[in-house]
């Protein structure tokens, strides 16, 4: 086996908080230990040991006698120290190797991404990237960029709501904060992290979503009031209700109108060349949004200043013809989430095929029986998650079925 120890020496397990700690996990690890992997939430037996060490190298607990409770057979945590996939019993030296190097990587990870204290310092973080992003309009010229300040926004709003700078919304409640569908969503985030607005420190796979973390803004003191431009409250900043709201969706106002819109204000008028300096386009773009935010009555021009006009938003979508998208785009996740969910039950524990060689294999959308004969022999299916992925997406009805019959074929 690669990797593997040679001879006897053991590399002793430093505490990486100096020395044993009386605290003791949450309940969800002493679940873990105890329970091993929870329903469909990890892919392997090495995913679940290293979510309970990454707890306690975190939170600076006693990893030495984390070992000790591992090894016992009473919890199921820790089957991966004492059977190999086969279910064979393996080394003590195979089991102290596996451990100190799930030690290893989880002291990597938690220096790669600190915690945050509490609430308010996760709220402080948040608040402080959107301030920067208004009060930066240059950056948001391109094409996309209104959209991807929405998503930057909608980053912001989850982060602050959680009160932690590592989340892993998905890109569905993504979209749904941000006013976008799911594809739109996971291709911003993807350009925000290019932009080193975000960092993804886990990537997505076997059903759980990525996390990512919000990256500090860099410090350069500028700030929204030397563009002509009030800075924007707190509530307009980080919890916009306007952020996903139908009326600013694709084939309403746009991302680019939502920009304009946040920056207007019912009683302090600014002029287009004012705005056009907050918004980080020109004068002409920004009379076209303006223009389009009067014909829809969210605006209104008086003496060469122009004002927000409070209305309700639903009413402006149900004129523009999008009222009713945000509801149907929750109502469509809801029904994907419960249909992966319900397969991932259905499907939990089952990662092998086990097909008899007497038993035909039944293609449910085409109706046709192949003999097993006629089929590759079953084998262990180490891509069990790509399989349930793929009926989650409409494939095959049997577990391991599309692989089996597209070698038959």
């Amino acid at each position: 086996m690669s990797g593997r120890p040679r001879g006897k020496t053991r590399t002793a397990l430093r505490d990486p908080g100096g020395s044993a700690k009386t605290l003791r996990p949450d309940d969800r690890i002493e679940r873990l230990i105890r329970d091993g992997a929870e329903t469909g939430r990890y892919d392997s037996r090495s995913a679940v040991m290293q979510a309970i060490v990454t707890s306690y190298v975190r939170r600076k607990l006693d990893v030495e006698g984390l070992f000790a409770r591992l090894k016992m057979p009473s919890n199921s945590g820790g089957d991966h120290l004492r059977t190999n996939y086969k279910g064979r019993p393996v080394s003590p030296e195979m089991a102290r190797y596996r451990f100190e190097r799930s030690v290893r990587q989880a002291e990597a990870f938690v220096a790669r991404t600190p915690a945050i204290g509490d609430r308010a310092e996760a709220a402080a973080l948040a608040q402080s990237i959107a301030n920067h992003a208004d009060s930066h309009p240059e950056e948001w010229r391109r094409q996309t960029g209104g959209t991807d300040l929405a998503m930057l926004m909608a980053f912001c709003s989850i982060s602050a709501e959680a009160g932690t700078s590592e989340i892993a919304p998905g890109a569905r409640r993504l979209g749904e904060t941000a006013g976008v569908d799911k594809g739109t969503a996971s291709k911003s985030s993807h350009r925000l992290e290019r932009r080193r607005r975000i960092e993804r420190i886990e990537p997505a796979r076997c059903g759980r979503p990525a996390v990512w973390r919000l990256l500090p803004p860099p410090e350069d003191g500028q700030t929204s009031v030397q563009l002509g431009v009030s800075p924007l409250p707190r509530d307009r900043v980080v919890r916009n209700s306007a952020l996903s709201s139908d009326a600013f969706r694709h084939r309403g106002l746009g991302k680019r109108g939502l920009m304009a819109y946040r920056r207007l204000d019912p009683e302090q008028g600014y002029s287009a060349s004012v705005l056009a300096g907050a918004l980080g386009v020109s004068v002409r773009t920004t009379r076209e949004h303006l223009n389009r935010l009067a014909s829809a009555g969210v605006a209104r021009r008086l003496d060469g200043l122009w004002y927000r006009i409070d209305r309700d938003l639903d009413d402006v979508a149900a004129e523009l013809a999008t009222l009713g998208k945000g509801r149907d785009q929750r109502v469509a996740h809801a029904q994907q989430r419960d249909n992966y969910d319900r397969t991932r039950r259905e499907f939990a524990g089952r990662r092998y095929q086990d097909a008899r060689e007497d038993a035909p294999v039944f293609d449910p959308e085409t109706g046709e029986v192949y003999a097993t004969k006629e089929l590759v022999r079953a084998v262990p299916d180490r891509r069990f998650h790509h399989e349930r992925g793929a009926r989650h997406r409409g494939g095959r009805g049997l577990l391991g079925t599309r692989r089996v019959l597209s070698a038959a074929r």
